[in-house]
């Protein structure tokens, strides 16, 4: 450590975990278009409107099992740091293809509830380099009251707190920089 900062950190896949995950999340799909399909089948007697709540719950358990089965699988083969966290700014190949500077994040929030959990957001233009799916989450977390991103741990062998002290570490310097230069810290 210098200056008191965290060190630079980086982590890459842990390839048994995701496929792990991403069985798991198959068998969710599965799931869900199992009890669709028994529903069709056996839901001859309910009322419509039950069997409607019934269908759209196993719709939407077979789309999430569906999205992040594949989503995990297709990870297994990318080699390469997949999260990290230094003096540049915070990388997550998941989240968007290049490093996020300090600079762009406007906050870094630790929520201590089972565990660990790390969320930061980005300041004005920043979120236009994020992909699709993140920014879309990023949309119901703010309507929500939380931060944007989630830090996600899936899939690496990162230590949560670590992580927390990292983020918090490096964004507090990066903002004690900006004040010292005059500038307005995000």
């Amino acid at each position: 450590m210098s200056d008191g900062l965290p060190p630079a950190q980086s982590w890459t896949n842990r390839p048994r975990v995701l496929l792990g995950l991403g069985l798991f999340w198959a068998g969710e799909a599965a799931l869900g278009l199992g009890l669709g399909v028994v529903m069709v089948i056996e839901g001859q007697g309910m009322p419509r409107w039950m069997l409607a709540v019934a269908l759209f719950f196993a719709a939407f358990l077979a789309a999430v099992g569906l999205r992040l089965s594949v989503w995990c699988l297709g990870q297994l083969g990318v080699a390469g740091t997949v999260l990290a966290i230094g003096p540049a700014g915070y990388f997550d190949r998941r989240l968007c293809p290049r490093t996020i500077p300090w600079e762009a994040v406007s906050r870094v929030d630790i929520y201590y509830a089972k565990g660990v959990q790390v969320m930061f957001d980005l300041a004005g233009p920043a979120n236009a380099r994020m992909r699709r799916f993140p920014r879309a989450l990023a949309r119901l977390n703010r309507a929500a009251g939380l931060p944007g991103y989630s830090v996600s741990l899936m899939g690496t062998d990162a230590d949560a707190v670590a992580v927390a002290k990292a983020m918090h570490g490096w964004h507090a310097a990066a903002r004690a920089r900006a004040s010292a230069a005059g500038a307005d810290p995000a």
